[in-house]
């Protein structure tokens, strides 16, 4: 038995975005895939390196977090694909659109 980090790290299928410390106040922040862990010098850097990790293992997204990886996926890297755009997230892009 390890860190609570890499014990959770070791059950992480997808890439998963772990963090230490309080809210607003990161300690550390890691981004963690079957028991593999990196650290990331930010939430932003580790946000980009997990999304970035689904498409170099070539891995779908976790249903429960699914919605946030599209919004990313279409909204921030404009990356357009044949899957069906969840209402929500065409919502937000065009919310996104309007208020630049």
């Amino acid at each position: 038995m390890g860190s609570p980090v890499e014990d959770i790290a070791s059950m992480a299928t997808h890439p998963l975005i772990l963090c230490t410390g309080r809210r607003g106040n990161l300690a550390q922040v890691f981004v963690a895939i079957e028991g593999q862990v990196t650290i990331c010098p930010s939430l932003l850097s580790a946000m980009d390196r997990a999304f970035k990790l689904h498409y170099l293992i070539n891995i779908a997204y976790d249903t429960r977090a699914e919605h946030v990886w599209q919004l990313l996926q279409k909204g921030v890297y404009m990356i357009q694909d044949r899957t069906t755009t969840y209402a929500s997230v065409s919502e937000m892009i065009a919310f996104l659109k309007r208020v630049k």
